[in-house]
């Protein structure tokens, strides 16, 4: 029962409580464990004894006898085991999920190069001369889209609108290769900031008022995908008709208001490959941190915003490198320390093993059953807590996936193959050495 509720709310836990159910789910998942090996495991075995048919046919009467000795003896052991495979398999695979970083960032910034100009900016030209220089000379630029977005605020809540118009959008998308929007002109669409946005904005329908215009108009759901990067646009973006774009008049000056710019130019380059951007546009950004340096009060607000898509892929990758070695680091002490748990145990029995077996043989026991006795019990004793923990580990992905926008199986999936890889590994070396040392006692 512990470990059902358990693996339901994994795998109905969404991002809003993945945090809450955190700790709930992994305590009944530890206690259910623990009353799976000690409990129900040798309950299991006694049904299967008292089933004459199966418990009297060739060697599985000593095969489900040695069984139930070693569950019952070894259960704390397995529970053990199971915990801190579970572990490793976890610490590895939430960070291998990082692996859909890479298609995270270019979702995100579709535009590899992205330059703002935020109301009358004296440096604009410059600023684009020099980024247009460096994708020159590292020879990836594909093509540049220029568009002009106005700012509104929403009476509802006082939060800035960035306002696009249909036309514009429908460049970028073209740009980007992405599908053109028709906008009625009654109506709005939401433009996601990022790809963890679309979900929440896909299915809006409200109306939104204008505190400077006046002019309200319906939301009606969202485009597909983001189209700017955030960090330059922010993430209250909508798409309007041309019609009501050109009817709403703005300042080049900031709003006091909300502390925003009313007015903003938004420059976009495509280029070959975004990962080679990193050293694009290097005066500009050193430009960008020296005014924030020097800025002198939080509402300071600069005349132009840069970013490229993979100096920031960078920053993350380095970060999430460290925190990658970390979990593999973490990942291979615990899962070496299971195996430990398993081996050492294992060697404590072999002198019970070999008085077993011999007194076994001299009623007839055969080399080949002797193997095959030998083999099942290794088998259940190695990959029954592997089988619990790939479970466990499964379960506590797909409440994992829940905090990612991209899909984490392919990740995830290898890392559990890698680990069952690695414990038939470590069993065929096992099995061998085991086996032979049984074999030099009692034939």
């Amino acid at each position: 029962m512990l470990l059902t509720v358990g693996y339901y709310l994994a795998v109905t836990t969404t991002n809003d409580t993945i945090i809450e159910r955190l700790l709930p789910v992994t305590g009944m998942v530890i206690v259910g464990t623990y009353f799976l090996f000690t409990q129900l495991s040798v309950f299991a075995i006694r049904i299967l004894q008292r089933n004459r048919a199966l418990y009297w046919k060739q060697t599985n009467l000593i095969t489900l006898s040695t069984l139930a000795y070693r569950l019952k003896d070894n259960a704390h052991m397995f529970f053990l085991v199971t915990i801190v495979s579970t572990v490793a398999f976890c610490a590895v695979g939430a960070l291998a999920a990082t692996g859909t970083m890479s298609k995270k960032y270019e979702l995100n910034f579709p535009f590899a190069v992205s330059y703002a100009s935020y109301g009358e900016n004296p440096s604009e030209a410059k600023h684009l001369a020099m980024i247009e220089a460096d994708l020159q000379r590292q020879q990836v630029l594909i093509e540049k889209v220029s568009v002009t977005v106005k700012s509104q605020t929403s009476k509802t809540n006082g939060n800035k609108v960035v306002l696009v118009s249909e036309t514009d959008y429908n460049r970028l998308a073209n740009s980007l290769g992405y599908p053109a929007q028709s906008i009625a002109e009654t109506e709005a669409k939401l433009i996601p900031g990022n790809i963890s946005q679309i979900e929440k904005v896909a299915n809006q329908r409200k109306p939104v008022t204008f505190q400077e215009s006046g002019i309200t108009l319906k939301i009606n759901g969202a485009v597909e995908k983001p189209i700017f990067s955030r960090a330059l646009m922010g993430m209250n973006l909508l798409l309007i008709s041309d019609q009501v774009y050109d009817s709403i008049q703005v300042s080049e000056e900031m709003n006091r208001e909300n502390w925003s710019w009313e007015k903003a130019t938004y420059v976009g380059y495509t280029v070959k490959d975004w990962q080679e951007t990193t050293q694009i546009g290097e005066q500009v950004n050193q430009e960008l941190l020296a005014f924030y340096q020097q800025s002198e009060g939080p509402f300071t607000l600069p005349r132009f915003g840069f970013i490229t898509s993979g100096a920031a892929y960078l920053h993350a990758l380095q970060v999430n490198s460290v925190m990658l070695f970390v979990g593999l680091l973490v990942g291979a002490v615990f899962f070496i320390a299971a195996g430990s748990f398993l081996y050492f145990r294992l060697y404590m029995d072999l002198d019970h093993d070999r008085r077993q077996y011999q007194a076994i043989t001299k009623i007839g026991l055969s080399e080949k059953e002797l193997t095959k006795i030998v083999t099942t019990q290794l088998l259940l004793l190695f990959f029954v807590p592997l089988v619990v923990a790939v479970i466990h580990s499964s379960f506590a992905f797909v409440a994992l996936q829940s905090m990612f926008q991209l899909s984490i199986a392919f990740h995830t999936i290898s890392v559990l193959l890698g680990f069952i890889a690695a414990q038939i590994a470590y069993f065929l070396l096992i099995r061998a050495r085991y086996t032979r040392h049984v074999k030099e006692a009692v034939l």
